[in-house]
């Protein structure tokens, strides 16, 4: 039996550059959610998981949609943005329109990123009044030690490997080239974690050596991105991604045990995201998500929530 599991980063609205929208505005949840996803959602039976982020967590209105949308097939969970929670923090709701919030957590010594992880569960539960089982770092930024935190922490899952890539940030790398689909198992201190990634997989079997020489040599040949990346390179249980909005196609020619799709909540409304820039793409994007919802249903496929694995896999 297969199992899919729909995740998603909960954040502020963002503008075409990635950096945050004029105002801060919250409209992607605030609508959004509320009123487009979480009814589709609600529509298919389709279970998710709702990876929230510090600003979101400080925003009474974004509060009010959450709670209204508590259900037993919504799981929430923490997304930690380092910028916006102490110590250290530097975004704040008057200070951060139209900057970035970018930076790995692990750019930050060790004993900082534990008391940002920390305070931002215990955030969590100021407003939840439960902790958060399941994690994901912003942009997809862990080490092993961040794991170990999680475990101290009382998480049992974290979601933020993306199997194949490398991310760079000042002079910080995270790199996940050599990380396929496969759940990882950890234990610490007798507790149990798993890491389990964001499906993504390989177009081209090659694809590495050839990304090498693009790295070095092709970076701005525009005919070279014009010819080959659309072959080489790699795909995402994502939506609007790089245009993609067929994911049966993944699943049909994908074979995993789970699939994990990932997007954000600022991509489901118009101008709040680099990906749905008009109405049009917003229209692409609900059928995209539509059209995978019926399949799921009707090839009988487990629609669950990361924390469902905890029991799958007998977590401790």
């Amino acid at each position: 039996m297969k199992n899919f599991f729909f995740t998603i980063d909960v954040e502020v609205d963002k503008s075409a550059d990635w950096s945050i929208s004029k105002n801060a505005t919250f409209n992607s949840i605030i609508y959004g959610l509320d009123e487009i996803l979480i009814p589709l959602l609600k529509k298919y039976k389709i279970k998710s998981t709702f990876f929230i982020s510090p600003e979101v967590l400080d925003d009474l209105n974004c509060q009010h949609i959450l709670l209204k949308n508590q259900s037993e097939n919504i799981e929430f969970a923490t997304h930690l943005h380092a910028e916006f929670i102490n110590p250290e923090r530097l975004l704040f709701p008057n200070n951060m329109s139209n900057k970035y919030a970018d930076k790995f957590q692990t750019e930050y010594p060790p004993e900082i990123e534990y008391l940002k992880l920390q305070n931002l569960t215990d955030n969590f539960y100021k407003i939840f009044k439960y902790y958060p089982l399941s994690f994901r770092a912003g942009r997809y930024a862990i080490r092993e030690k961040t794991l170990e935190y999680l475990s101290d922490l009382k998480y049992k899952i974290d979601c933020s490997s993306t199997p194949g890539l490398k991310w760079k940030n000042n002079n910080n790398i995270i790199n996940y080239s050599n990380i396929d689909n496969k759940i990882q198992f950890y234990k610490f201190k007798n507790k149990d974690l798993i890491s389990v990634p964001i499906s993504i997989q390989k177009k081209f079997k090659n694809f590495n050596y050839f990304y090498k020489i693009y790295e070095k040599n092709f970076y701005k040949n525009t005919l070279y991105n014009k010819l080959f990346l659309k072959f080489l390179g790699y795909e995402w249980l994502r939506p609007a991604y790089k245009k993609n909005y067929n994911l049966v196609r993944y699943l049909e020619k994908i074979n995993q045990e789970n699939y994990i799709m990932t997007m954000h909540s600022n991509e489901i409304t118009v101008n709040t995201s680099p990906y749905t820039k008009t109405k049009e793409d917003q229209i692409k994007l609900i059928k995209c998500l539509e059209d995978l919802f019926i399949y799921i249903n009707k090839k009988n496929i487990n629609s669950l929530m990361l924390k469902d694995m905890i029991k799958i896999y007998n977590i401790l």
